[in-house]
């Protein structure tokens, strides 16, 4: 197959699951974007509360280098994914936490950054775009299928709609998900290293 005629037919798949979970993934952007709205009004002295967090997680890449960092920072974000989407049968109630407090952490780092002149928002903006093009996207679909698998107690014949979701979710993480989540991890780890290189 050619490379035209694949990414065509890949477009056209993306396309049809973002068509599929269209609602859902409208509820997640919006979700996300009040947990940043509340995320850039709140105080310094919340952003304290989440320092530790912060500094634990940077904790876990500060000795990592090149293919190490890569693929720690690839299956962070691949474990994230597993349990937005498998622990969404709980009533779909923990993915819609995490696109709230994704957002919230964003919006928080945002205004944290901008009260004490580290950076400007619009170069933390910026800095996000290259591997968020690609992370938040798969992120935002976890959640819009973590949220749908919660519905299964709606469902009148349960057993066909675990065994249809199990093999849709399959496909939708091989082919979109996972290699979504490695584009991601590539271009973070050269930002990473790039930056290292600079400050040394």
């Amino acid at each position: 197959m050619k490379y035209q005629d694949f990414l065509k037919k890949y477009n056209s798949y993306v396309i049809e699951v973002i068509k599929e979970y269209k609602k859902l993934l409208i509820l997640v952007s919006f979700l996300f974007f009040i947990g940043f709205a509340l995320g850039t009004v709140s105080s310094i002295d919340v952003f304290m509360l989440f320092k530790e967090v912060f500094a634990k997680l940077l904790d876990k890449f500060k000795d990592a280098h090149g293919i190490n960092l890569l693929l720690k920072i690839f299956f962070h974000n691949l474990f994230a994914v597993v349990i937005a989407i498998t622990l969404g049968f709980i009533f779909g109630i923990f993915p819609i936490i995490s696109a709230l407090t994704n957002g919230f952490i964003i919006g928080l780092l945002l205004a944290t950054l901008n009260d004490s002149a580290i950076i400007s928002p619009a170069k933390f903006v910026l800095a996000l775009i290259p591997h968020g093009i690609f992370e938040i996207p798969a992120l935002f679909l976890s959640f819009a299928l973590g949220i749908n698998l919660g519905s299964w107690p709606f469902k009148k014949d349960k057993k066909v709609f675990f065994k249809n979701t199990f093999n849709r979710y399959l496909s939708i993480c091989l082919k979109i998900i996972i290699p979504f989540l490695f584009i991601a991890a590539i271009i973070e780890t050269i930002g990473i290293e790039a930056t290292r290189a600079i400050a040394n």
